[in-house]
């Protein structure tokens, strides 16, 4: 039995960033509208207005008997400024849950993301898919929360694994624009220095699909947001930590660059 049952669910809204994926961004909202625990309403935020994307949402929202709203803008390059309008749209839900286009959740994914106890900051675990479409282990969140592991490397967090206190979120600025990529490390840590209470589902009940170009793995993207994320939190950092996140900088803008030539 759920840890739900019986209970009243908090309020929990899907915001979905998209860029020009309108043949996956249906299958994201479609598993977000197939949760066993139904979100209140779903918000798809598209960058740059594609017209095929507003058609696929439209066409999902006209037959769901949960809200799906679409959202156009051109206020801000990446997923980060998506996902904040979405953020601050979403009144009256307690909770946000942040899904990629063109990833899905499996069925029980707000389920057990929501009976975590009393948290304010959760982190579920995912699957990852190639461009074979073959499905191998991807990352679960560490169990317990230790911020200098968090400094020097991404425990498990990706924005589509991400369900946070809506008060919470807008109370620490939401995600930061200006990074391009480690988006939600920085905010995971931002959450915690503010007093969150964090918790890990570690079932995998993501599918994240890593086919397609990515801005992830963009040499040019990589080195600019690795250096905005140390400058933002090398005051928490020892020297040595410092150190590392340099030498890490140089061996992934080395290997993007190697994969691009």
């Amino acid at each position: 039995m759920s840890k739900l049952d019986g209970l009243r669910a908090p309020r929990v809204a899907c915001v979905i960033p998209t860029h020009r994926r309108p043949h996956w961004v249906g299958e994201a909202v479609h598993s977000a509208l197939e949760q066993t625990l139904l979100p209140c309403a779903v918000f798809v935020v598209d960058d740059v207005g594609c017209a095929e994307t507003r058609r696929v949402v439209e066409q999902i929202a006209h037959g769901s008997s949960v809200p799906v709203c679409y959202r156009a803008h051109r206020e801000g390059r990446g997923p980060s400024t998506s996902r904040n309008l979405g953020a601050r749209a979403a009144e009256g839900a307690e909770f946000l849950a942040f899904l990629d286009d063109d990833d899905r959740w499996l069925p029980g994914y707000l389920g057990a993301a929501l009976a975590a106890p009393e948290a304010d900051l959760v982190l579920v675990g995912r699957w990852d898919f190639d461009g074979s479409g073959a499905r191998r282990p991807g990352k679960v969140p560490a169990a317990s929360y230790d911020e200098r592991a968090w400094l020097r490397r991404n425990l498990g967090g990706t924005g589509s694994s991400t369900v946070i206190r809506r008060e919470l979120f807008l109370a620490i600025g939401g995600f930061d624009p200006e990074l391009l990529s480690g988006q939600d490390r920085d905010l995971i840590l931002r959450a915690m220095r503010a007093g969150a209470r964090y918790a890990a589902i570690g079932e995998r009940l993501l599918e994240h699909r890593e086919e397609g170009p990515r801005i992830t793995r963009d040499a040019r993207t990589i080195l600019p947001a690795r250096l905005r994320f140390l400058r933002k939190h090398s005051h928490a950092m020892s020297a040595g930590d410092v150190v590392y996140m340099l030498r890490k900088i140089v061996r992934e803008v080395s290997r993007a660059h190697w994969r691009s030539a």
